[in-house]
């Protein structure tokens, strides 16, 4: 049998190095001005995955703009890096439009497991892990999510914390955007445009996100979300309608029930 070694070559560096180099932000001594390690906003469930399906995981560590990345080590670079990568035709859905295909790499294609049949990783969502491996601190996580300057610099902070933040704390968080009117497209290839609020509410009522699995929220605290939401099941019924058929039909969103 012939040795692929250029797969190979990858896998085995994906198994030793599988950050790419990326790792946690430069830290500021006790005494000294910036972040501090110890005020790092703690994760909800495994640390190592952040939550995320494996697949696009995987994908997304092996991708060359990923590896890129690693220089970067700075809070601040990321969310410049935020501003100029994420573009509104690509929005901030995990894949890139026409590249994801829910079947799984057989034979020869499996040595890269699934990379081709998966699809290709948007930048919003590569920047999502670079975000969540440099270990931000509460406040960063608030700049995020306040940020004036991009409304994909706000998402990758709702995205942040809906994949590892505390279930017990996402309504503090994410209660005060939740009719928030920025626009911002989400799925990019000329999509219409939705809100920061309705992409708030999705992200807490939805398992499913735009053909990736989103962590389960706990039963009890899906309830006080489901209250919390109900207001607004009426104007979302009719946005997501509007969204799939825009979409021709396709329904990238299941509610945690389904």
């Amino acid at each position: 049998m012939v040795r692929n070694n250029y797969s190979s070559g990858r896998n085995d560096d994906r198994l030793a190095n599988p950050n790419g180099g990326n790792k946690e932000q430069t830290w500021s001594a006790p005494d000294a001005p910036g972040p501090h390690r110890e005020d790092m906003l703690p994760y909800w469930g495994n640390n190592e995955s952040f939550n995320m399906n494996s697949l696009l995981l995987e994908n997304i560590r092996s991708s060359d703009y990923f590896k890129t990345l690693a220089v970067m080590r700075t809070w601040d670079e990321l969310v410049d890096q935020i501003f100029y990568d994420v573009k509104e035709q690509y929005g901030c859905t995990p894949w890139l439009a026409g590249t994801h295909k829910p079947q799984q790499a057989v034979g020869m294609s499996a040595g890269l497991r699934g990379v081709a049949a998966a699809g290709k990783p948007t930048t919003a969502f590569i920047l999502l892990v670079k975000a969540l491996t440099l270990r931000p601190t509460r406040g960063q996580v608030q700049q995020l999510l306040d940020h004036p300057d991009s409304p994909y610099i706000r998402a990758i902070g709702l995205l942040l914390l809906r994949y590892v933040g505390e279930p017990k704390e996402l309504l503090g968080w994410l209660g005060p955007y939740l009719e928030d009117p920025e626009p911002i497209h989400v799925e990019g290839g000329g999509r219409p445009a939705t809100t920061i609020g309705h992409l708030t509410r999705t992200l807490l009522r939805s398992l499913d996100f735009h053909g990736t699995r989103l962590p389960r929220i706990p039963v009890l605290v899906a309830r006080e979300v489901d209250a919390a939401l109900k207001p607004y099941e009426a104007e979302d019924k009719e946005l997501d309608l509007e969204r799939r058929a825009g979409a021709g039909g396709e329904d990238g969103d299941g509610d945690r029930d389904k």
